[in-house]
């Protein structure tokens, strides 16, 4: 299922910060059908758009549900609101709701340790970086963690081999 989103013929990127501009510039690589909507582009961040992005659609202003249900595929950048009308009425009309993180592990075969919240971020993965190297691959035994409800025996443990 997330394999669609390289090849269907009908993205839409919602938001053009950081985010939406790294989805867009992969998407085009691939070859996708993509369109990019942002509802605060300045007239100047429109016209940079529009030299990198030659080929690619770009909507500004205010999201439109119309316009979006003719996407198979909705990406929607971190920090834009599910909740907006347009975004629903598209997603009740069968769109896909998809991220970034969908593009990256759609690319990626290895395991992976994602890290998310909103503290914490960087301890974990100051742990996780101390850790992975001690263990033969990155995949607990899940017969261990059953095992123990204890995460600091698990953490112990993990520093120990």
């Amino acid at each position: 299922m997330i394999d669609t989103i390289a090849t269907d013929s009908r993205t839409a990127v919602l938001g053009l910060g950081v985010t939406g501009m790294s989805c867009v510039r992969y998407l085009q690589s691939t070859g996708s059908d993509v369109s990019a909507f942002d509802s605060g582009f300045s007239e100047q961040a429109a016209i940079d758009f529009q030299q990198q992005f030659p080929e690619v659609p770009l909507y500004v202003g205010e999201f439109d549900g119309a316009a979006l249900q003719q996407y198979r595929t909705l990406l929607v950048s971190p920090g834009i609101s599910l909740d907006l009308p347009a975004i629903q009425q598209a997603l009740a009309s069968g769109a896909q709701l998809r991220s970034d993180i969908d593009l990256l592990i759609a690319q990626i075969e290895q395991p992976v340790i994602a890290i998310t919240g909103s503290n914490g971020k960087t301890t974990v993965t100051t742990l996780v970086g101390l850790m992975a190297p001690r263990v033969s691959t990155l995949q607990f035994q899940i017969e261990f963690l059953k095992q123990t409800l204890n995460p600091w025996k698990v953490l112990w443990e993990m520093l120990r081999i």
